[in-house]
């Protein structure tokens, strides 16, 4: 019973035919041999017996019979082996040096051949297994594998026969291969899932070459695989060379016993099975084929990259390892290694399909899917259908299948009843979804809209307009060009958040000191132009309910509101009440004090005049019903606003400032809307009273003449000033707007907004170059020379000539720019100046990047050269040269800045930032303006290139991955989301074309800009773009739904470079004005603010 492997077979071949037609189909088979035929039908009669008794490892009859089976072939085997002659000096030609290795057919030795002189290993067949037929296919096989030449299979030199004991005994001569075994090369240098796939990809083009010469293996397994270092002939290690031995020679040994694979122990017969395929595992040898071979390569690739066989074969019996490999589906990679999930996972899975029709259709297939993996290209291999894996599962469960079906036929009936009523309810859902999606839409629209008014308004510098449609577009603090317009709106440079209610407040003059007076008594002076306040004391006694201050912050009037109606007099130098008076009433609505604090007027149903020098009480100099009392700045004059009874008018007078005596000069003419703000120039000659319709006018008083009507928002004006030299007005409304007029015009010469705030008070300066506003409990300042369209985005000046770069050092607000006057500009964003100019002391600077995750900046410049710097200091810190002498047009940093990108007029450049080495230098012909991204990993570059397409590179090898074509022109700009999903290009056909990079898609072309586009930014939140173009703009895109959202004008040549601040609250961009812009979201960085706190209660 030698033939192990065709009882084996037979037994398989019977299993799968009806029982009553076994016997007769065994009996037929095997002829004459009765000891087989009796093998085979008592493994048959075993399997029929019930279940649990074949699952009794202990007295299971197949098991048994099996055993014996295969302890028949091993002691045989051993039987031979002990018979082995002792070692020969030589065989034919062949000089014998050590046995390598010897098992049941024969024996292996290290030999060295004489002419020529090669050691190689020899194999020669045991003469009892010798018979003339094994014979002449022995040589005819050996003349066919002698034909193969490949580095990756084991190659026969010769093949002879020699006479031992007189039986003819075949041999051959073949390579001797000094290596690893596949499994412990993998092992010992730990090799990594790319050099494995590598590996694998060569034994696939060892196997393809085989196929091609007509032989299929049938028994690779990872014993049979060396690994070798790759040569080639060249003398430089190129790698780990897989080499397949004894390929073949089994086929040709067992071709007439079709055996699956050479047998010794059962041990090695079921360490074998683990790479059968299904086929195989059938016991069909008609049906093997290279996609036979192509499975096993499957089983070897899940086994090294998992460390596991793809089934768990171990301890069971041989039949049911059988049943296994042919129904059961094998373990996926990717639930052993996540990492492996994927296109790897894919790959295997294909190779281990149990229909060959579904594997791959050669090695050759195989190998090639796996480098498109390896270069980052789409595999051609696509996960099985879900309909294919159903059905699988019913063939291999029917009973199971056939109650599934019977459940689905059961839902199905069952749901039918229903079936109307979801349709009724899906319907209304759609309807439902198409409302929400059409409101969605509409807010969406009515906020663009918004800002596009706003934005507009801020062009046409009327900031109470752009505030009002700010308020329409709704509070959405998380989109930038809001927050932008947001900061340009509240123009204001200074500060001061009293946390509590202002009493009274002065502006004294040269140096603009603020005298502020707070609800709880505390007296501080604030200084604007140094963000300072300083708590001088604290006043003592009951604090006023209303108040009048002098002009030089002195002195302070208030009446209390006490039973007694008090009428204090503060001296805000020490906190003390130096003077009082008993006014007769609870709360005096209206009180104005003298400049020079000595006189006090008051009233509210008559005026009275105090003169806090002289000893006499308070005199009466008018007995109707005021509204509103002011002092001229020289304190000569006063001026109210009374109301007669039953009369809607409302009639101006004015007075001698020390006696009150009016002389009946009232002036003319009267108005019927209510006065709400009071105020005189400096000679007492004119007025401004403002009214609650918004309108505010200008009187002349001794002429009786109305100089002037100003009309601003419809607001009522809550709050008017005049300026020492008659040259301004300021007017202030409810709704947060101040007026700033042109006396001599009467046109509007400034306009500014307080968001959210009422107006209560306003004061120009001598000067008439600042003016400040009090609002509840905070004080405003403005500089009245600042070009409004300036605020919110400022502009750099210093370059003297084109800006072609800007970037943020690192995760800093420190700005650094390039330009063709061959300076490094360093700059402060907090302050706007300057804080250093580096002369890079080459040749103009074309671009400049920067790192991230370190304050390390590059400069590139022509001839090649590339310039690193420090970017906290300004310091050099060494050149790159690329070794070519073309101009460096675009820089790129990876992620931790340990690589940089150029881009130059002939290709793309690669630099270790450390050692100064340059990695990679690959050929691509370019332009004088040449665009370069790397995506966050640093794995892949996009540039542009010939044909108005992008080329996407691998970083490391160089390889073009894809092109990406849809521009009709030069691609000028590129940028990378900051998630690395979507790159977008910007082009002289004036359009930004957006790109999926992980499908390699067009996903939408963006239009709006008149000219070409030169420069692309992403912000960090990865929710807007930003594009610059020639025609001078930069244009806000969002990135959801790919509108435009947002224009910034205001440079006056093309735009060639934008980059956000790290935290997103800039956005700089880099112009041919020679000027670098901040378009800023953030109002604390450009405003002196003073927070002065509150005392604890």
């Amino acid at each position: 019973m030698n033939d192990f492997g065709r009882i084996k077979a037979l037994f398989f071949q019977a299993c799968a035919l009806p029982a009553d037609q076994r016997e007769a189909f065994v009996r037929r088979s095997c002829g004459a041999d009765a000891a087989m035929c009796e093998a085979v039908l008592d493994l048959l009669s075993a399997d029929a017996e019930p279940l649990p008794f074949l699952e009794s490892a202990a007295c299971g009859a197949v098991a048994e019979r099996l055993a014996l089976a295969v302890n028949h072939v091993a002691e045989e085997s051993s039987a031979s082996r002990a018979n082995t002659p002792a070692i020969p000096g030589s065989i034919g030609d062949y000089r014998i040096l050590r046995v390598l290795g010897e098992g049941g057919m024969g024996v292996v030795y290290e030999a060295e051949q004489q002419g020529p002189r090669r050691r190689v290993a020899l194999k020669v067949i045991r003469p009892e297994n010798s018979t003339p037929t094994l014979l002449r296919r022995f040589r005819q096989e050996v003349q066919l594998l002698g034909q193969l030449s490949h580095p990756g299979i084991a190659r026969i030199y010769h093949a002879g026969s020699a006479v031992s004991g007189g039986v003819e005994a075949p041999f051959f001569a073949m390579e001797l291969v000094e290596g690893l075994p596949l499994r412990e090369f993998a092992r010992l240098h730990a090799c990594s899932t790319h050099e494995l796939l590598e590996i694998l990809a060569r034994l696939c083009d060892a196997l393809h070459h085989a196929h091609l010469n007509g032989i299929v293996h049938r028994d690779l397994k990872p014993a049979n695989i060396l690994i070798v270092p790759d040569r080639s002939g060249s003398g430089t290690d190129l790698g780990p060379q897989p080499k397949i031995l004894d390929f073949g020679v089994a086929r040709a040994l067992d071709v007439d016993r079709q055996r699956v694979t050479l047998q010794t122990t059962v041990g090695q017969l079921i360490g074998t099975v683990h790479y059968m395929s299904p086929e195989q595992a059938s016991g069909d040898a008609s049906s093997l084929d290279a996609r036979s071979d192509v499975y096993t390569l499957g089983v070897i690739a899940c086994e090294l990259l998992t460390g596991r066989l793809p089934y768990a074969l171990e301890g069971k019996l041989l039949h049911e390892c059988m049943r296994i490999i042919r129904e059961e589906e094998p373990t996926r990679l990717g639930t052993v290694r996540r990492a492996l999930s994927g296109d790897v996972e894919v790959i295997v899975g294909k190779a281990l399909e149990k229909d060959p029709d579904r594997r791959y259709a050669s090695a050759a297939d195989m190998a090639a899917d796996i480098r498109r993996y390896l270069r980052q290209q789409p595999i051609l291999a696509r996960p099985t259908s879900v309909v294919y894996q159903l059905r699988k599962f019913a063939r291999r469960h029917r009973a199971v299948a056939a109650a599934m079906v019977l459940a689905f036929v059961a839902m199905a009936t069952a749901t039918g009843v229903s079936l109307r009523q979801r349709q009724i309810s899906r319907r209304a859902e759609r309807v439902a979804g198409e409302r929400a999606d059409a409101l969605i839409s509409a807010v969406w629209q009515s906020y663009r809209a918004a800002v596009d008014a706003a934005s507009a308004s801020l062009r046409y510098n009327d900031p109470a307009a752009a505030s009002t449609w700010l308020k329409a577009a709704g509070e959405h603090p998380e989109r930038w060009e809001w927050r932008h317009l947001l900061n340009r709106v509240e123009q204001f440079d200074s500060f001061l958040d009293c946390g509590e209610p202002i009493l009274a407040w002065a502006l004294n003059e040269p140096d603009d000191l603020v005298t502020v007076v707070c609800e709880s008594g505390r007296v501080g002076a604030w200084f604007p132009s140094l963000a300072q306040f300083d708590v001088l004391v604290q006043m003592r006694g009951p604090v006023p309910d209303t108040a009048a201050i002098s002009a030089d912050g002195t002195r302070l009037a208030g009446i209390v509101d006490a039973d007694s109606g008090e009428l204090n007099l503060w001296s805000l130098e020490t906190g003390e009440i130096f003077a009082s008076v008993s006014v007769g009433w609870d709360l005096a609505p209206v009180l104005a004090m003298s400049p020079d604090g000595r006189r006090v007027a008051f009233g509210q149903d008559g005026g009275f005049l105090w003169d806090t020098t002289a000893a006499e009480c308070p005199t009466l100099f008018f007995s109707r019903s005021l509204r509103r009392l002011a002092f001229s700045g020289d304190g000569n004059t006063m001026v109210s606003v009374y109301k007669v009874p039953n009369d809607a008018n409302h009639f101006v007078l004015y007075y001698d400032g020390h006696t009150g005596d009016h002389g009946n000069r009232r002036a003319q003419p009267q108005t019927f809307a209510a006065t709400t703000a009071l105020c005189m120039n400096l000679d007492g000659t004119r007025a401004l009273v403002g009214h609650s319709d918004g309108s505010a006018r200008l009187l002349d008083l001794p002429r009786k003449a109305l100089l002037r009507e100003f009309r601003g928002p419809a607001g009522a004006i809550s709050g008017v000033c005049l300026d020492a030299c008659d040259r301004f007005a300021a007017t202030g409304a409810t709704d947060g707007s101040i007026q700033v007029w042109n006396l001599q015009t009467g046109e509007r010469y400034k306009q500014y907004v307080v968001t959210g705030a009422r107006i209560d008070s306003l004061a120009l300066n001598a000067t008439a170059r600042r003016l400040y506003a009090a609002s509840g409990g905070r004080l405003y300042g403005w500089d009245l020379d600042n070009r409004l369209e300036d605020v919110g985005r400022r502009v750099l000046r210093g370059h003297a000539s084109y800006v072609y770069g800007a970037a943020f050092v690192g995760n800093t607000t420190r700005l650094v720019s390039g330009s063709w006057d061959r300076d490094l500009r360093y700059w402060d964003i907090e302050s706007g100046a300057v804080e250093s100019v580096v002369p890079t002391q080459t040749e103009r600077v074309l671009a400049v990047a920067s790192c991230r995750g370190a304050p390390l900046v590059a400069s590139a410049h022509e001839r090649g050269l590339v310039k690193l710097w420090n970017g906290m200091t300004g310091a050099s810190v060494g050149d790159l040269s690329s070794g070519h002498t073309s101009r460096i047009t675009a820089l790129a940093f990876n992620a931790d800045g340990s690589r940089l990108v150029a881009r130059s007029e002939s290709g793309i450049h690669i630099w270790d930032t450390r050692s100064r080495d340059l990695l990679a230098d690959h050929r691509l012909p370019g332009r004088a303006f040449g665009a370069l991204v790397c995506t966050p990993d640093g794995n892949l570059v996009a540039a542009d290139a010939p044909g108005a397409t992008v080329v996407l590179l691998a970083a490391e090898s160089g390889d073009e991955i894809a092109r990406l074509k849809g521009h009709r022109g030069f691609v000028n700009s590129l940028a990378i989301s900051p998630d690395g999903a979507i790159l977008a290009s910007g082009s002289v056909d004036d359009t930004v074309r957006l790109w999926n990079l992980r499908t390699r898609d067009a996903l939408a072309t963006l239009t709006g800009h008149r000219s070409t586009v030169y420069a692309l930014a992403f912000s960090h939140d990865g929710t807007r773009l930003a594009s610059g173009s020639d025609d001078s703009t930069i244009r806000l895109w969002d990135l959801e739904t790919l509108d435009p959202v947002l224009t910034l004008e205001g440079h006056e040549d093309y735009v060639f470079c934008l980059t956000f601040a790290p935290d997103d609250s800039a956005l700089a961009s880099a112009s041919g004005d020679g000027t670098v812009r901040l378009w800023d979201t953030h109002p604390d960085r450009w405003r002196k603010k003073t927070w002065a706190a509150a005392p604890s209660p």
